[in-house]
């Protein structure tokens, strides 16, 4: 009915709004394949650190000490266990692909730049979510109540009938 119609409506309508968030989020960018080149590096990864956190500690570091410009990361366990494999370089001009592992390395300047487009598209579609549902329910809200005074409206126009008895037909002789 309107109800269930205006609910699907809604959803869709967020569905459209949110998916650039989540298309932006997903795009890669500042990031390639391979290990930083040179020995100056800072380890800043403990075992178990999953990659997500390794970044998001390299761009504390970066913050706080300027020696992190650029993260290699790899998943692999023998360096996990070593410790080894959340590294922080101050510069990084190439890559290294002769690793055994598989590594990936972060421009962390360009990683926080998007992110924080990222952060801000992310407020902005939310909060305009939110005010299309708001105008939303209040659009459906009015056009029931508008639809109930029709109602309300056509049954004052009506005449109420008057009820006629017939005196002589309810009299007994």
């Amino acid at each position: 009915s309107s109800s269930s119609s205006s609910s699907s409506v809604i959803t869709t309508l967020l569905v459209l709004i949110m998916a650039p968030c989540s298309s932006l989020a997903a795009a890669g960018g500042g990031s390639r394949q391979g290990r930083c080149n040179g020995s100056d590096y800072l380890s800043v990864g403990w075992l178990g650190l999953s990659r997500d956190m390794c970044i998001e500690r390299g761009a504390r570091v970066q913050h706080h000490t300027s020696r992190c410009s650029f993260l290699s990361y790899t998943s692999s366990a023998e360096l996990n266990e070593e410790s080894q494999f959340c590294l922080c370089f101050k510069e990084c001009s190439n890559v290294t692909h002769a690793c055994p592992q598989d590594w990936e390395t972060v421009d962390l300047e360009a990683h926080v730049a998007r992110q924080q487009r990222i952060d801000l598209l992310d407020r902005f579609f939310i909060a305009g979510a939110a005010g299309l549902l708001i105008a939303t329910i209040a659009a459906v809200r009015c056009s029931r109540r508008k639809r109930c005074s029709a109602v309300a409206v056509e049954n004052t126009e009506r005449p109420e009938p008057k009820l006629e008895t017939n005196i002589a037909s309810s009299v007994e002789v």
